[in-house]
């Protein structure tokens, strides 16, 4: 009984303590000291083993076990509105700039299973089309004559914008100035200016290095794998793409927060970080902006839906002159990534 109780207090302060290093994360850029993005990745898992070491000490009176892992969750109290949203009142979303971003996967579905290319009927573009958004910002579309020829014939929006076949702009407002920066290969941040109601508004289109570690969180899964020696080897290739894309991601984000520095007009910041919100490149990209999830969201914020469960990777972000109205996460699973819809009024 007493090994018990000292691995259950030891159990406890290790928990505690990875709690408390994810409230760094954010602080610490991926070039400095890269272990420290596990424990903003692993943020939601900590607050939960937590919660529940919590829970259990309340039930059996072991204040060791309550007060510890209490001090913990209440030090990154303003962090759990960045995972689950309070806002559950109905909003009144007529008459506001409504926007949809999009992983959609290249129409590949969640898990590359179900292709929706060149379909009769592409579940991803009816569900857009029905939606009746103002403009649509698209990550992962690559773009071949003959799937550009049949996005068309959907009608979607009055003005299209590629500016590399990955990226796609639709607006049903004009598109003013454009450009791409923080590239890196595919990956990097597209933005266009649109005017609605004679006031001019910056948007940037994201899509951050990506990790590329689908295809092996999807290996995980196979039970005949998993105890064999291809598991080792597997876990290094994961750890190793994501250090590197870490590092990538942090350059990108101190270039498009200089980038939004020196924009003279609203912005809106939309797109697939491929960071958790305890991160340092979405603290440096966020700041002086308000993100919808955490003002208007409801429920949990989880945007990826493919099998690495529990994370947020996609934001819609805005200046403080912009109202956020609304934000809703889209559950239908036709992309290994749920879609952002925004409503917002420009004042």
């Amino acid at each position: 009984m007493k090994l018990l109780t000292q691995l259950t207090k030891i159990f406890t302060y290790c928990f505690a303590a990875a709690l408390m290093l994810a409230y760094l994360a954010p602080y610490v850029s991926a070039k400095s000291f890269w272990p420290i993005m596990f424990f903003g990745i692993a943020y939601p898992w900590l607050v939960l083993v937590n919660f529940f070491i919590l829970l259990g000490g309340i039930l059996f009176k072991k204040r060791r076990f309550v007060i510890l892992p209490f001090l913990a969750i209440f030090l990154g109290i303003n962090y759990l509105s960045s995972f689950f949203g309070f806002n559950f009142s109905k909003k009144d979303n007529s008459d506001n700039l409504k926007l949809v971003s999009y992983n959609i996967n290249s129409f590949y579905g969640v898990d590359a299973k179900k292709n929706y290319r060149l379909q009769t009927s592409n579940p991803v573009l009816e569900t857009v089309k029905e939606l009746q958004v103002d403009f649509a910002c698209f990550q992962e579309l690559f773009l071949s004559a003959k799937l550009e020829e049949y996005m068309d014939n959907y009608n979607l929006f009055k003005y299209e914008k590629n500016p590399i076949n990955f990226f796609y702009q639709g607006s049903n407002h004009e598109f003013l100035e454009n450009g791409f920066i923080a590239r890196d290969d595919l990956n990097g941040v597209s933005w266009f200016e649109i005017e609605k109601e004679q006031i001019r508004v910056r948007v940037y289109n994201i899509h951050l290095k990506s990790n590329q570690i689908s295809l092996s969180a999807d290996k995980f899964y196979i039970k005949e794998d998993f105890f064999t020696m291809k598991m080792p080897r597997l876990i290094k290739s994961v750890l190793i793409k994501l250090i590197k894309g870490s590092k990538i991601r942090v350059r990108q984000a101190e270039e498009l927060a200089a980038h939004i520095s020196e924009c003279p007009y609203p912005v809106i910041v939309c797109g697939d970080l491929n960071e958790v919100p305890l991160s340092y490149p979405y603290r440096i990209i966020s700041k002086g902006l308000k993100d919808a999830f955490h003002e208007k969201g409801r429920g949990f914020g989880f945007t990826y839906a493919g099998k690495i469960p529990g994370l947020r990777l996609d934001y819609v972000l805005v200046s403080p002159e912009i109202e956020i109205v609304d934000l809703r996460i889209g559950k239908d699973k036709l992309s290994d990534h749920y879609p952002l819809i925004a409503y917002l009024k420009i004042k």
